[in-house]
């Protein structure tokens, strides 16, 4: 139990170090490729537990802004 949090907070911190997303930029194929698998993991539980918002919402939005930015759609993860 919790995993999937931590794959979510180890996509956050990935995120918040990319160079491309603190010069808000979209990031490169590699890293996202890098990124994308934990997050896609997370998304599915949180999805199941009803927690998507809060989970989106969390360190002032972060992942919100990376997956827009990126023009990702983790609903079809």
């Amino acid at each position: 139990k919790g995993w999937k949090y931590y794959e979510f907070r180890r996509a956050r911190y990935r995120i918040e170090q990319d160079p491309n997303f603190k010069d808000n930029k979209r990031s490169d194929s590699a890293f996202v490729a890098k990124v994308l698998p934990d997050l896609k993991a997370a998304y599915t539980a949180y999805v199941e537990a009803g927690r998507v918002k809060g989970w989106f919402s969390e360190g002032e939005g972060v992942v919100e802004r990376w997956v827009n930015l990126n023009n990702i759609d983790l609903s079809g993860a």
